[in-house]
């Protein structure tokens, strides 16, 4: 007889608009098959920064964005070198593992690859890691970290949607709807802990 007080993980695929959104198991999971050190930080930074994979190949090109006393990084507006822009530039939050992350990242030796290859790679490493490539992409560890974020902060949705550079009612209509399991919920602190906004910024 199974016990009914079991906790369970849900090996339900999660998709926002067709990118896959990842549990925090999932992420650890897709981190543990990557063989190389500097890869997996460069994962993690893909993850922790929120940023656009074009922003954070830029940000590794210029250090002086990101400010480790505050802590963020403050995009220019060609950062992201999209023609169409609302914003004139943005800052991305970042909590104290956030930080050191980010920091350990503009420190590598390597630079991201082309997105195409990057896109490859999290395809091959989730089938390895026995998650599913559906819907794997760049835009994967934005979607999840937005995810996460309004998950736990919902009341500074706001701040949430100027941190990753676009409109509350993007950001309402594709990422709150998302549900994720108890078990998920209670593995996401280790992560986003202390993201709250700050006054100074």
């Amino acid at each position: 007889m199974n016990d009914i007080n079991a906790v369970t993980r849900s090996d339900k695929i999660l998709l926002v608009g067709g990118v896959r959104v990842l549990r925090p198991q999932e992420f650890e999971q897709l981190c543990s098959v990557i063989v190389k050190k500097n890869v997996k930080e460069m994962l993690q930074a893909c993850l922790v920064s929120g940023a656009r994979y074009v922003e954070l190949q830029r940000v590794k090109d210029h250090p002086e964005w990101y400010d480790p006393i505050t802590p963020c990084v403050r995009l220019p507006q060609s950062a992201d070198r999209k023609h169409k822009r609302s914003q004139k530039g943005r800052t991305i939050r970042l909590n104290r593992i956030g930080s050191l992350i980010i920091d350990r990242y503009l420190h590598l030796d390597d630079k991201l690859p082309e997105i195409r290859t990057w896109n490859n790679n999290l395809k091959r490493w989730a089938q390895k890691a026995g998650i599913g490539s559906e819907g794997m992409s760049a835009k994967t560890t934005r979607k999840t970290w937005e995810c996460w974020l309004m998950q736990h902060y919902p009341e500074f949705v706001y701040q949430i949607c100027l941190s990753q550079g676009h409109d509350t009612i993007t950001s309402l209509h594709h990422y709150q709807g998302v549900v994720f399991t108890d078990i998920d919920l209670s593995e996401m602190p280790q992560y986003i802990e202390g993201w709250k906004p700050r006054q100074i910024l």
